[in-house]
């Protein structure tokens, strides 16, 4: 199998990104397939957590484990396990594919899990204190909070992609920092940053809302008949929870990965032409 051969513009990247990821669908599934009996046991611990600890739609009571996402977290850790397998994948090559063993992580793995916490807390705290700014003005006038509102997404957005070959490059065991991350990163090339996975994706992206409106639907006339109850009691039935347990299936076990793959072959993309122009080796 040929190796990832990165493109800038955003036609030629999307076309490029689309083309890799259906011409590796095997590769997806020999990374994600032994990963699932694991992701189906957070799932089913979520839904335990419900019948152990039914949620109030009402009252004011601490949230139970389910609320918190205890199986989120598990689930969270093998997709994040995803993403580094795959950024090995397009950066060097499916014949040089070296998995992540999500039970025996290596320590630049961990820092990628970590930063991934750590990152978008960053970038939420300082969007948080710009729109607080605006909206300590509103007095003044709505149009300085609207300002600063505006300038919070805008801080958000920039920031995220200036720090984003970081991933790649903990990914591949790459020695990037976050400050050479924002060297590398052309802000020119920003909104093709953004653009580029979502038009690449645009078929999986058609499934997903389409199976999201039928479902939907479906959820809807099924629990149709369970409203009195719910405001009898103020609980949610455990099987609205199983209903929605099932039908949530598809999302974690197809699209929500699949969905990853392209997000992450378009970063590794721009990462890649980035250190293809730099003095950095792609290892």
């Amino acid at each position: 199998m040929p190796r990832f051969a990165p493109q800038i513009g955003i036609k030629a990247a999307s076309k490029n990104v689309r083309n890799f990821v259906e011409g590796h669908k095997n590769v997806f599934w020999d990374i994600w397939k032994p990963m699932t009996p694991y992701v189906l046991a957070g799932c089913f611990l979520n839904l335990l957590f419900v019948y152990l600890f039914p949620p109030s739609v009402t009252a004011d009571r601490i949230p139970s484990g389910y609320e918190f996402g205890v199986g989120g977290l598990i689930n969270a850790y093998f997709f994040a396990s995803l993403a580094i397998s795959w950024h090995r994948v397009v950066i060097h090559g499916p014949n040089n594919l070296v998995p992540m063993d999500p039970f025996r992580p290596k320590k630049h793995e961990l820092v990628f899990m970590l930063m991934c916490i750590a990152i978008p807390i960053v970038v939420s705290i300082l969007g948080a204190v710009v729109a607080l700014l605006g909206l300590l003005a509103i007095h003044l006038s709505p149009i300085i909070t609207a300002i600063f509102v505006i300038a919070a997404f805008v801080l958000a957005v920039f920031t995220t992609y200036k720090v984003s070959f970081y991933f790649p490059a903990q990914a591949t065991n790459n020695p990037i920092t976050i400050k050479e991350s924002f060297r590398l990163t052309n802000n020119k090339r920003i909104w093709e940053f953004y653009l580029v996975p979502l038009l690449s994706s645009w078929r999986i992206t058609a499934m997903v809302f389409g199976y999201g409106l039928l479902s939907g639907v479906l959820f809807i006339i099924l629990s149709g008949g369970q409203i009195a109850h719910i405001h009898e009691t103020g609980t949610i039935p455990f099987a609205l929870h199983f209903l929605s347990f099932l039908i949530n299936m598809p999302f974690v076990f197809y699209f929500n990965p699949l969905l990853i793959v392209y997000g992450i072959t378009s970063l590794s993309n721009y990462y890649q032409y980035a250190l293809q122009h730099e003095v950095y080796p792609v290892v």
